[in-house]
């Protein structure tokens, strides 16, 4: 625990300055970030809305800069660092550097969390698992990956090398992606392969810093970060189409029971979601139902037929067997179910029909 304490106070007493501007930044962006949500449009709000913007960008920046020097105080790739001849263990370096990062990143991260809800008009407390949800958050997709980035470099410029070149590859392989898919039917988004993938590459990032502190083979913790762009491919791939499969299910379709829904809030959720910070937005508010009156596995259509024609509106359901969801889409692809492609073809004449007819 000594040498914990040991390490952790020289780093603090080394970074002084990083971790000043890192608190400056934070500590500002607390007291003008509400203008991000309250939308005033005078010239003041306008300006110290910009400014909460530029803020916002600078925080992980001031955390990049933060993780890389702590890490590269006792730097691990090589073999001639003076810290290898001081009698630290692996593990009492990789628990200071955990202790430097929990005191100054998670921690002012988390009181600037609560202050904002404050100034919300929110009690923190009621959003504890909420607040903890964001740490994880920040864990996965930035404390991991930038330690891990860290820990297989030798020096701040050749960190920054490899972040500009994982930002190269990924516009690359984002454009080859929508040359590719042009004019071809858009795969489903799976949250299921999204979480999947968070989970694949936080345990990928752990796995390679702690391979890195405790062997030091640096070609080993870099082959783990490679292969996980490799994995999470694989993921998404799979999980989108084992929605699709899913989603292209033919469900018998009932009508014995009405449809009932129920409003059922969920105390525990942590769900977030935006809005555009403006007096004329339009905010969305989700609310959470369950269904009651249909079996599992079963599709329902309600009896739409009977309250249009009480309205005096034309309403002629058509149902084509053996059809999935999305059938539009599924049946353009060349790969897609004959039952898929039929269903299109024949909505597309019934469509022409109806144009022809109303036009």
């Amino acid at each position: 625990m000594n040498q914990i304490l040991h390490i952790f106070s020289k780093d603090a007493r080394r970074f002084w300055a990083e971790i000043f501007i890192s608190l400056a930044i934070t500590a500002a962006f607390v007291c003008i970030g509400a203008y991000l949500w309250l939308g005033k449009e005078d010239a003041q709000g306008q300006v110290l809305g910009v400014l909460a913007v530029l803020l916002a960008m600078l925080v992980p920046i001031s955390w990049w800069v933060l993780i890389t020097r702590a890490i590269h105080a006792e730097r691990l790739v090589g073999d001639t660092q003076f810290w290898i001849t001081r009698p630290y263990t692996w593990k009492n370096l990789l628990s200071a550097k955990l202790l430097f990062l929990v005191v100054f990143l998670y921690l002012p991260f988390f009181i600037a969390q609560c202050l904002l809800l404050v100034q919300a008009g929110f009690p923190p407390h009621l959003y504890l698992a909420g607040l903890l949800v964001n740490l994880l958050l920040l864990t996965g997709t930035c404390v991991l990956p930038l330690t891990a980035l860290a820990t297989v470099t030798s020096s701040f410029a050749r960190l920054t090398l490899t972040l500009l070149g994982i930002f190269i590859g990924f516009i690359a392989v984002a454009a080859i992606a929508a040359f590719a898919s042009n004019n071809q039917p858009a795969g489903m988004e799976s949250h299921v392969g999204s979480r999947t993938c968070f989970a694949i590459a936080a345990l990928g990032f752990a796995a390679a810093i702690v391979l890195q502190y405790a062997l030091r083979r640096v070609w080993l913790a870099r082959g783990v970060l490679l292969a996980l762009p490799v994995l999470m491919v694989a993921t998404t791939f799979f999980a989108s189409k084992y929605d699709q499969a899913r989603m292209d299910h033919t469900y018998p379709v009932t009508q014995a029971a009405p449809l009932q829904l129920t409003y059922t809030p969920d105390p525990h959720s942590t769900s977030t979601s935006g809005f555009p910070a403006s007096s004329r937005a339009m905010i969305p508010i989700d609310f959470r139902l369950t269904e009651t009156g249909v079996g599992e596995g079963y599709a329902t259509i309600p009896d739409a037929i009977t309250q249009m024609k009480a309205a005096g509106k034309t309403y002629d359901p058509v149902t084509y067997d053996g059809a999935g969801h999305g059938f539009m889409r599924a049946g353009e692809d060349p790969a897609g179910s004959a039952e898929n492609k039929k269903a299109r073809a024949d909505a597309f004449a019934r469509l022409r029909e109806l144009l022809k007819k109303h036009s």
